[in-house]
């Protein structure tokens, strides 16, 4: 969808946010990028990957 919306020149490239998908193990960076290419081959728009610096205070917290 994403990949879609980016070819016809509705947005420009998409990212990922997550509080704790990078911190559980969840996701990765070469996992991201991997549905990426499956997405949109070498010429993806994933320009993105935020990992919250809040996590480490929120773990704290709970």
């Amino acid at each position: 969808m994403l990949e879609e919306a980016a070819a016809a020149g509705w947005i420009g490239g998409y990212g990922w946010a997550t509080w704790s998908g990078f911190a559980d193990g969840m996701l990765t960076i070469p996992v991201l990028l991997t549905a990426a290419l499956a997405a949109g081959s070498a010429a993806h728009h994933l320009v993105a990957a935020r990992r919250y610096p809040a996590l480490s205070l929120h773990a704290t917290l709970t």
